[in-house]
């Protein structure tokens, strides 16, 4: 009698999902961020100078502040901003993908020369968000710009936070502007 054989059952040694990101500020630039401001039942630390703006005429179930730097000689300033949509404006992005891809066309249709990373998965402070960058150049003008965005969906709200900056000055002003982003956390109060 023959006895056909049984393959050996393979038991994976890693997790099939690949871990996410931990996005945290780089620790060169933690000196250079502000104590905590409260926004919304959130908190974010933006760098130290930078002034804050609420956006006005937002419709309604959208809050947006933002901050930005000292202007330079080419009149241009560093910037980062934070976004909240709260339903039913929220409602109308169901998950990160399609709030994602709705902020950067929102972008996109500004720029010439458009061009995206691939989105990339990770955490700030336990919050899962998805994270994409991006080049173009503005229509008016022709400057070309760089960008980066994290979206989230928390408790039915969809954040966002980006920044944008000219080419000449994005890559320095990136490295402050993204650990300023990456210090978002829900309040403790």
């Amino acid at each position: 009698t023959t006895s056909e054989s049984k393959p050996a059952q393979v038991i994976p040694t890693a997790p099939l999902v690949p871990q996410l990101l931990s996005w945290l500020p780089e620790p060169a630039m933690e000196s250079m961020l502000s104590a905590p401001e409260m926004v919304e039942g959130f908190s974010i630390r933006p760098p130290t100078g930078y002034s804050g703006i609420l956006a006005p005429g937002a419709p309604k179930g959208v809050f947006v502040k933002g901050w930005k730097g000292g202007v330079r000689t080419d009149n241009s300033s560093p910037s980062i901003q934070l976004s909240i949509l709260s339903s039913p404006a929220s409602d109308s992005c169901p998950d990160v993908e399609t709030g994602l891809r709705k902020s950067l066309d929102g972008i996109k249709r500004n720029r010439d020369n458009w061009s995206e990373s691939e989105v990339t998965r990770g955490t700030i402070h336990g919050m899962e968000f998805v994270r994409k960058s991006w080049i173009g150049n503005n229509k008016l003008g022709g400057a070309e710009m760089r960008g980066l965005m994290y979206i989230s969906l928390l408790d039915g709200k969809l954040i966002q936070l980006s920044t944008q900056d000219l080419e000449p000055h994005a890559e320095e002003a990136f490295k402050l502007a993204e650990s300023a982003l990456r210090t978002f956390a829900k309040s403790q109060q």
